[in-house]
């Protein structure tokens, strides 16, 4: 009897570490906007890259890849560091991006400040 309890525990453990607790903010988001769709990846590393449409001087709907770096502050807010490849804001290519995620954790609100252009806010929702 000992034994069958051994291999039960034994077996939980193992299932609970291979599941692991992931962060609601890993995975693939998309976020609708009227030049298409904007899409980025969380890493379980705390890191990600994707791409926004923005509007540029010389075109308002700017394919803009980036890659980021995130961390999660608690009740749903989270700190991203953002690096644009080639958009920049009066030669700004960092910015800040604050996220507030919903109780279901599948959307979130963002607002990105990039050197001195307007804030821009966006809704993401989580690709399943």
């Amino acid at each position: 009897m000992l034994t069958k309890t051994l291999s039960f525990s034994f077996i939980l453990v193992s299932a609970l570490a291979l599941t692991g607790c992931t962060d609601p903010m890993v995975g693939d988001w998309e976020s609708d906007n009227d030049c298409g769709d904007s899409e980025l990846t969380a890493d379980d590393d705390g890191t990600g890259d994707g791409y926004v449409y923005m509007a540029t001087m010389s075109n308002p709907c700017t394919k803009c890849d980036f890659d980021f770096d995130w961390e999660e502050k608690g009740d749903g807010d989270y700190d991203i560091e953002i690096e644009f490849d080639a958009c920049n804001c009066g030669d700004v290519t960092k910015g800040d991006v604050e996220c507030n995620m919903n109780d279901d954790e599948d959307e979130m609100d963002c607002e990105l400040t990039l050197g001195t252009c307007p804030s821009d806010e966006a809704e993401w929702k989580k690709v399943e």
